[in-house]
């Protein structure tokens, strides 16, 4: 459409441009020129910061695309969002340089959150192969493992898979009060060697705060 007058051209509508504008107040550190450039030139010295996941919703649809690349008049009568669309516009892939940048921004702290967890992990298996407390927790849980089967197949046995474990809060007595948890914290308590059950105090790094 011609727009060469000094009408204003509405290639948007009203509350479409009204929301784009106001997204765009989170990049006043930038003109429109500087932002669309950083976008372009992938340029890790200007970086656009955490407003980067804005972007995202600032992004022209492909019929506003169309309506910007055919608005033949002045400049001056675009409102704010269709002069950030027409300087957006010719900057190809934007979509893909724009989660390009969240994830130059984003990947040191990242990798370092990664790095943290990976620490964790190391300590806490650390922890696991010396932990006395555990290794007693699990000693009892093959005893009573191999009282309940005597006589079966899966009796008389040296070691169980941990998936096992989940059925000791699901095994219950016959009148389907107690758990087989409950029986090993009573069996330890009557041994006198409660402290065996405190294992959470062995695995700092993994205590839930």
């Amino acid at each position: 459409r011609d727009d060469a007058g000094g009408d204003v051209a509405k290639l948007l509508g009203l509350t479409r441009a009204h929301n784009i504008a106001i997204g765009l107040k989170a990049f006043n550190d930038f003109t429109f020129q500087s932002l669309v450039e950083a976008i372009g030139d992938l340029d890790p010295e200007r970086k656009v910061g955490e407003q980067l996941i804005l972007l995202t919703n600032l992004l022209p649809t492909p019929k506003e695309v169309q309506a910007i690349k055919e608005f033949k008049g002045n400049d001056d009568n675009l409102v704010a969002a269709e002069s950030f669309f027409r300087q957006l516009v010719p900057i190809k892939r934007v979509g893909d340089k724009i989660r390009t940048m969240r994830t130059m921004s984003t990947f040191e702290d990242n990798v370092e959150r990664v790095r943290a967890r990976l620490r964790t992990l190391e300590a806490t298996c650390a922890k696991v192969m010396e932990s006395k407390k555990l290794m007693q927790v699990m000693s009892m849980i093959l005893s009573i493992g191999n009282f309940m089967n005597e006589g079966t197949l899966d009796g008389g046995v040296h070691a169980f898979k941990f998936e096992s474990l989940q059925r000791l809060s699901q095994s219950k007595s016959a009148d389907g009060k107690t758990t087989l948890v409950d029986y090993i914290v009573e069996a330890f308590i009557e041994k006198g060697e409660r402290q065996a059950l405190t294992l959470m105090s062995e695995f700092p790094e993994i205590q839930v705060r």
